[in-house]
């Protein structure tokens, strides 16, 4: 997996219940994917959520958008998680979110890119597929802010709509760290 942008990040599931070689398989569905800096070391300060654009499609889940639910349970989980590895910064405070579209075709993102870019975020990159296993472009986008349940529900509704408005394959999910 490359990334061709400015970020030093690749994406890598380790514990997805709809991949092969999941090492959990406890986590909701799509739910616990952990970002791995390019030497494949798990990112120290780094929560991911996707309910994964793949599998949603693979067991015919048309339509399935997060919830508030799980924005709130999200939020405690990266709570809960930050309290036990001792970090000291909090998803309650100013973070840097970065927020993932994707589409099967590399070329499709770039009208997302530029569109994020004008509404104020910063792009990171596109991450290419790693072959047959996950065939699809990854578009991050990132932007420094504060969050609770609600306003990043809000958000992600909007993204799903830029998704839909742009005819890509899905927004697929976001990532938080310490700003």
């Amino acid at each position: 997996m490359r990334l061709t942008g400015s970020g030093s990040l690749v994406r890598s599931v380790v514990s997805h219940p709809c991949f092969p070689g999941s090492r959990d398989g406890g986590a909701p569905a799509g739910y616990d994917n952990v970002t791995r800096d390019a030497l494949g070391r798990q990112a120290s300060a780094d929560v991911r959520y996707s309910p994964c654009a793949r599998s949603r499609r693979q067991h015919g889940v048309p339509g399935f958008m997060m919830t508030l639910e799980m924005m709130q349970a999200f939020f405690s989980d990266t709570r809960q998680k930050n309290i036990e590895a001792g970090k000291d910064w909090s998803i309650d405070e100013v973070c840097r979110w970065s927020f993932f579209f994707v589409d099967e075709d590399g070329s499709a993102l770039l009208p997302v890119a530029r569109h994020m870019e004008s509404l104020g975020y910063t792009v990171v990159g596109v991450t290419e597929p790693d072959g047959d296993e996950d065939p699809f472009f990854y578009l991050q986008v990132d932007k420094l802010e504060q969050h609770t349940p609600e306003s990043l529900q809000a958000r992600v509704e909007a993204l799903y709509a830029i998704a839909e408005q742009f005819e890509i394959a899905d927004y697929d999910g976001m990532n938080v760290v310490a700003a």
